[in-house]
């Protein structure tokens, strides 16, 4: 043992600590949600979204012959400024097609894509202080007069998509819609639920994520 400690093991063992790389703790953080089936949506909606899809495509595989209503349901926790428009109503689509209840809790800031992301949630809960952007968002087209028509033609018809999912999933009519859209309009948690955006405004973790 006293040679172990004194010879050139020991400090190669000294060597190999210093040399270590601990785990990064936002990605243990992330593992340790995820294994309770619960994702942070937050910075920008883009590419890096994609693995937020494919999780709730898994669990739903996982969840495959058994009831909607026993299984454990999929919590998005949202704080985003928004993001990409396509990436958005891909996931926009999953979510709505996922039989696993997926309950969209607003941590504090649903703006843009996040907000219509929030709208396809089969659940709706926002914390006290958060708030939610609805736009048309904004995008750049380019390339000969042919281009730009074709690009523009397509560009308003995922608009439309993302319209008519707030008339759909919120108590405005199509035309107060179409009024607020003119401008950026923005509403409070207790306003979103006033208008069908929120079930309701929550004070407790565990009633948002609907914890027994």
């Amino acid at each position: 043992m006293s040679e172990f400690f004194n010879g050139i093991a020991f400090g190669e063992i000294i060597q190999n600590a210093a040399n270590m790389t601990l785990p990064d703790p936002d990605l243990t953080l992330f593992w340790k949600n995820a294994d309770d089936r619960v994702l942070w949506l937050d910075g920008d909606c883009d590419e890096n979204w994609t693995v937020y899809a494919q999780m709730i495509i898994r669990w739903n595989i996982e969840d495959v012959g058994a009831d909607p209503k026993a299984r454990i349901p999929i919590i998005l926790m949202i704080n985003t400024d928004g993001g990409d428009l396509y990436e958005a109503n891909m996931l926009i689509d999953v979510i709505r097609a996922s039989k696993t209840p997926v309950i969209g809790i607003n941590m504090s800031k649903a703006f843009s894509a996040g907000c219509y992301i929030f709208l396809a949630c089969h659940k709706r809960y926002a914390m006290p202080s958060s708030w939610f952007l609805f736009h048309r968002g904004s995008g750049n087209v380019g390339g000969n007069q042919y281009d730009v028509v074709a690009q523009t033609k397509q560009w308003n018809e995922a608009v439309e998509n993302l319209r008519a999912l707030a008339v759909e999933r919120t108590k405005f009519t199509e035309e107060e819609l179409e009024a607020k859209w003119k401008n950026d309009f923005f509403l409070s948690a207790r306003e979103a639920v006033e208008a069908g955006v929120a079930d309701a405004v929550v004070t407790s973790v565990e009633d948002a994520m609907e914890i027994e």
